[in-house]
């Protein structure tokens, strides 16, 4: 039976984008399989260690995060900080610029976390697709073999969000996003190699 139409579907996860967008674990889920565009076993890409790059970054990144939403949600702590150091009273200007460099340790780790995780593909592929008409044309294909082929990704990505399966409904964004915008990353472990040869002269 044809999946038709069902990558419409995705609308669900919208409806739901508070119960999830906001969790550290659905955007770890799909940042992990928007990694692995190759045809090997996602579990043998895991025990390879292929991912860690990107989760140490995202760790890095989450950590940053939520120190800078905490140090920031009102200026009890940098008072407190200042007070605790005896290095003056403070005022609510030198807050701000507290906070600016906060901000700043949130974008470096954001540029660590694209490049550690692959994005710059994504944006690649999001060009390509937008400023041609063959980019155009190759989309428009891609989206129609999404609704008339009987992959089960949607379907999947619906029954985590039934289930409320914050991980698997990660899992199954990401790897709706790889496919929808045809993202291949290249393969450099050794478990995606075994049909290569090493060359020789």
């Amino acid at each position: 039976m044809y999946a038709s139409n069902d990558i419409l579907e995705i609308t669900k996860l919208w409806k739901n984008r508070e119960n999830y967008f906001h969790n550290w674990d659905f955007w770890k889920s799909t940042l992990n399989a928007m990694q692995d565009t190759s045809n090997v076993d996602a579990a043998a890409l895991a025990a390879e260690g292929e991912f860690s790059g990107c989760n140490e970054a995202f760790e890095s990144y989450t950590v940053i995060y939520d120190t800078l939403m905490e140090e920031t949600a009102n200026s009890v702590s940098y008072y407190k900080g200042l007070a605790s150091k005896g290095t003056g009273s403070g005022s609510e200007v030198g807050f701000f610029m507290s906070k600016l460099a906060s901000y700043n340790s949130v974008m470096v780790a954001g540029f660590g976390l694209y490049n550690d995780c692959n994005l710059d593909y994504y944006n690649q592929a999001i060009g390509f697709n937008t400023q041609s008409v063959a980019g155009l044309l190759n989309f428009g294909t891609n989206v129609f073999y999404r609704v008339t082929s009987d992959e089960t990704t949607v379907a999947d990505l619906l029954q985590a969000i039934t289930d409320d399966d914050t991980e698997a409904i990660g899992t199954n964004f990401g790897i709706y996003l790889r496919d929808l915008l045809a993202v291949e990353i290249p393969n450099t472990n050794s478990a995606g190699l075994d049909n290569y040869e090493v060359a020789t002269q």
